[in-house]
């Protein structure tokens, strides 16, 4: 890390080049016992930066592999430019749950520096990984609404139309390109319809409702319907059966 007091020597440029520092600590910390600049886990970096633009882009629409390539095409310059990459640092900087595949696309490249030495190697790594679709997840919490109850549930049926399994599931919608994905709660890292290639659908009867297993239908790629339920409308029902 560099110092506050200290001005960025590289990369080389004539045009003017302006620099922010900031630090951030806990409220209330005494003055004079904020955390150092220095602090690895504090740092907000090019790299870090980059490499979250990364994430947030890759699964986004009009997105495809020319241009995912060019973003870590970027993301490989900042690295290169970063003091902490001889030390083997920069891959632990990401956390966050969509950042796994981009923590190891780091750390690969800090194991193994004569990726980034030789031209014909990175340029084929980088090709390589561009063609992952899965190397990052969708933006969900920035591209994506929530278009379904909270308590919708999802059923398996058997050939025989049997009910052999239920499960809480999220449905959610990007308007741009009328992406549907399906989150399961239970299990972790589940969803349905992630492909690039999958295109489920949501028709509802009415325009703005949440969907809650009635009120629309649900279909996957093939054009099966993916039946569900809402456990509050569902006791509604039975409560008025009574």
């Amino acid at each position: 890390a560099i110092p506050p007091a200290a001005l960025h020597a590289e990369p080389e440029s004539s045009d003017y080049r302006g620099v922010l520092y900031f630090t951030a600590s806990p409220i209330n910390t005494p003055n004079g016992q904020e955390e150092s600049i220095e602090t690895e886990a504090m740092r907000y970096t090019g790299v870090l930066l980059c490499g979250q633009l990364v994430a947030l882009l890759w699964r986004s629409p009009g997105v495809g592999t020319v241009e995912r390539e060019y973003l870590l095409y970027m993301l490989t310059k900042y690295i290169q430019q970063d003091a902490s990459f001889a030390s083997k640092k920069l891959s632990s900087l990401f956390t966050r749950t969509n950042e796994s595949g981009i923590s190891e696309f780091v750390k690969e490249l800090e194991e193994k520096k004569g990726i980034v030495e030789e031209h014909g190697k990175l340029e084929a790594f980088l090709q390589k990984t561009a063609a992952d679709e899965a190397f990052c997840h969708y933006n969900v919490s920035g591209d994506f609404k929530c278009v379904s109850v909270d308590d919708l549930i999802a059923m398996w049926e058997n050939e025989k139309g049997v009910v052999e399994k239920e499960e809480e599931v999220v449905v959610y919608f990007r308007a741009a390109d009328s992406k549907i994905l399906l989150m399961y709660p239970e299990e972790k890292d589940s969803w349905e319809g992630s492909n690039d290639d999958d295109r489920y659908m949501l028709i509802m009867d009415e325009v703005g409702a949440l969907f809650d297993g009635g009120n629309g239908r649900l279909l996957d790629s093939d054009g099966d319907e993916i039946k569900c339920y809402s456990r509050s409308m569902k006791a509604k029902r039975r409560r008025r059966t009574y």
